[in-house]
């Protein structure tokens, strides 16, 4: 038999361990705080650093500014962004005159100039006007869908003031005489844009004598007076008004009460009916 003969090969590339320094960075990066530091805190302040380095320098300081200024303004003026027309959609003429002499801008302007805020608020403000929808459309359009208020009534706050009411009561404009808008119920005193919602129902109730209507007087805040042609006036109580002009339209029918010489038709005490004579009063 042969022998064996065992050769120990002690020659190699190196020792495969890692160096004392690799070996300690490894041992800190298992520490939770030492990778926070790392990836979050240094980078933090190594940026604030900059920062504070930079903005320090007034020349560097001033070089920023003047940097983002020229780059924002040469962004804002290209023709793309630029709003070159205004479209008023939703407006009577009048009102569009008005939005369009109030709107505090001038065209051509830059979207970034524009303030949209400030825009609504100032179309908002107009009495006529209830809501605004403001946009921007392609082809530097400015769109402006705007909701108007409907004059519904004529109402006559003081002797010397007439405004034009909505239905809710808002104030829409005001006129100069009633003649500008005779087409349109006319109220009276205080209070009474608060309380249009039973004028709404006399209207309806009185169809079969509306043309003999000239206005609805509302009576220290708390009831009406329905002013008829030749001099007439029927007095209605604060409460259940309507009963009371369902009862009057009966009398009339069968009655014609408004032919005879009637000066007030009183239905304020609900026990009796007064009727006052031009001349003298009966009650009934």
């Amino acid at each position: 038999m042969q022998p064996l003969s065992l050769k120990l090969n002690t020659q190699y590339g190196g020792d495969p361990a890692p160096s004392r320094i690799n070996y300690r960075f490894q041992r800190l990066w298992l520490m939770r705080s030492f990778r926070l530091f790392t990836k979050l805190i240094l980078p933090v302040f190594l940026c604030l650093a900059f920062i504070i380095f930079c903005f320090s320098n007034e020349k560097t300081l001033n070089f920023f500014k003047s940097y983002s200024s020229n780059a924002i303004d040469s962004f804002a003026d290209r023709p793309e962004l630029l709003i070159k027309l205004m479209s008023i959609e939703g407006a009577s003429q009048p009102l569009e005159r008005i939005i369009r002499d109030t709107l505090p801008i001038s065209l051509p302007i830059s979207g970034f100039d524009f303030n949209f805020t400030n825009i609504r608020e100032v179309i908002e403000s107009l009495d006529a006007v209830k809501s605004v929808d403001i946009r921007v459309i392609s082809g530097g359009i400015l769109k402006i869908r705007v909701l108007e208020r409907v004059p519904e009534f004529v109402w006559r706050k003081t002797p010397k003031e007439l405004f034009l009411l909505d239905k809710a009561g808002a104030i829409v404009g005001q006129v100069f005489n009633r003649a500008q808008r005779s087409d349109l119920p006319f109220v009276t005193g205080a209070g009474a844009d608060v309380a249009l919602v039973e004028i709404a129902n006399f209207i309806n109730l009185l169809k079969p004598i509306e043309d003999r209507v000239v206005a609805y007087s509302r009576i220290s805040e708390d009831r009406w007076d329905i002013v008829l042609d030749s001099s007439q006036r029927i007095s209605l109580p604060s409460e259940e008004p309507e009963l009371a002009v369902g009862q009057f339209l009966i009398l009339n029918q069968s009655e014609n009460i408004l032919d005879k010489n009637i000066e007030r038709i009183d239905f304020r005490n609900k026990q009796r009916l007064t009727l006052t004579l031009k001349d003298n009063e009966i009650n009934n």
